[in-house]
């Protein structure tokens, strides 16, 4: 009986691997980080998608300006949509990080376009001018008579 108690304890302990209970704190511990984690990284992907619409905003920004120095106005609206530029680097027409296109829109000023706005429509997709998601780029204005 003695051999038969002392082979079951030997057997015991030569086997190698965890407890379930070392097994369970492994998986709440788990649990817990990815409770933390989670909703940190949401936050992230939703102010790198504000900033990446930003910087395509300023790159619009850039090509309206260059068409500005060289026609001494801005582009021609094309119903509310960004025009594409392919002289001045914006060869298709851009979207927005949430796949909407942005909102353009010139002001006319002694016969030359010489103002413009710019606007995303942001994450909710719908521009409504009053929305705090709606982004807008600065609203600039070239050279000349106002």
């Amino acid at each position: 009986m003695l051999k038969s108690m002392y082979k079951a304890t030997e057997r015991s302990r030569n086997q190698k691997g965890f407890t379930l209970v070392e097994l369970m704190v492994v998986v709440v511990i788990l649990g817990v980080l990815a409770a933390l984690v989670i909703p940190t990284l949401s936050g992230q992907i939703d102010k790198a998608k504000i900033n990446r619409t930003y910087a395509d905003m300023k790159s619009i920004q850039n090509a309206l300006q260059l068409h500005f120095a060289d026609n001494n106005q801005y582009p021609a609206a094309t119903g509310t949509a960004v025009p594409a530029l392919p002289n001045y680097g914006l060869a298709t027409i851009p979207t927005d990080a949430w796949g909407q296109p942005f909102y353009y829109e010139t002001v006319t000023v002694a016969g030359r376009r010489t103002e413009y706005n710019l606007y995303s429509s942001g994450p909710n997709g719908t521009f409504d001018g009053a929305n705090s998601d709606d982004l807008a780029a600065t609203h600039l204005r070239g050279p000349g008579p106002r």
